[in-house]
Formats: C-alpha cells, sequence, structure tokens
C-alpha cells in the first residue's frame, strides 16, 4: 500500500467519522467555509478553519448551498505569508436575501496557520451567537407582537 492509497484510507475514516459526530450535536450552527484565492497558505488556512469549525461545540460544519452561515475567506500571499480577508454571511431566509453580518482583514504566515485560524473563528463566533440568541428571542410566541399599549391616562 503506497503512501497515498494509506493518506485516501485515513482521510475516507476521517471524513465518516466526522459526517456521524457533527449531526450529533444538535443546537450547533452550521457554517460553511468558502475559500477564493490560489495562494498555497490561504488554502491551508482554510483548510485548518474548517477544521476549527469541526472542533467547535457552538458551531459545526456546514454545507455551502445549505441554510446557516457562510465564511468567505479570500487571501492573496507571497509565499511566506498570505493578506487574508474575512466576510460572514447569513446564508438563506426564506425568499430573502442572504445577509451580510461583519467583514475584516489580517496576516497569517505558514508558521501561524492554527492560531490565525482560532483568531478568525474568535472574531466570528460572537456575531454567531448573538444572532443566534436575538433570532430566538424574537421566535418565541408571544414575541412577534408590537409592543403594548400603554394604560390611558399614564402620560
Amino acid at each position: 500500500m503506497g503512501d497515498g492509497s494509506l493518506f485516501r484510507l485515513v482521510f475516507m475514516a476521517a471524513l465518516i467519522c466526522a459526517c456521524t459526530v457533527i449531526p450529533a450535536r444538535g443546537s450547533a450552527s452550521p457554517v460553511s467555509v468558502e475559500y477564493v484565492g490560489t495562494d498555497r497558505i490561504g488554502r491551508f488556512l482554510a483548510h485548518e478553519l474548517t477544521e476549527e469549525i469541526a472542533g467547535s461545540p457552538a458551531l459545526s460544519v456546514g454545507k455551502a448551498d445549505a441554510e446557516g452561515w457562510k465564511l468567505v475567506l479570500l487571501t492573496t500571499g507571497n509565499g511566506r505569508s498570505a493578506f487574508y480577508s474575512v466576510v460572514l454571511v447569513r446564508k438563506r431566509f426564506e425568499d430573502v436575501f442572504d445577509q451580510y453580518v461583519i467583514a475584516f482583514n489580517g496576516i497569517c504566515s505558514a508558521a501561524s496557520l492554527n492560531s490565525c485560524a482560532r483568531e478568525i473563528l474568535a472574531q466570528v463566533s460572537d456575531p454567531i451567537d448573538r444572532f443566534e440568541r436575538n433570532w430566538r428571542e424574537l421566535s418565541l410566541p408571544g414575541k412577534t407582537e408590537g409592543p403594548e399599549e400603554a394604560p390611558e391616562g399614564s402620560g
């Protein structure tokens, strides 16, 4: 068995394990990573970011065409480091366009891919949490009506 065959076997085993573990999380918010770029460091950063999402208790790896969150990672590099831009988008509300949430930039070197991925995830986790919490509050019964009328003569 060659190195390539062993790698494919290990990769498929890991993929099968990931696919069986991810749905068991229940309320984890699905996040897909869309990579736009051609540099080596950017590709590795996109992979590290997907791994960090898979290991997160609050997030799960989502499908690109499913409802949830999309993290667009754009990179350009010079071989030793990459400049990246991240755009977080909430995908597919019924019959409504995708919603822009935040965007930010950074620089990542080949030696710091893991810490860059963790930093990116930290910057998008709070807006995702806030949005999900607000969405749940608005979706609760009795919260869809307007503010209650003030009693007459109260002011």
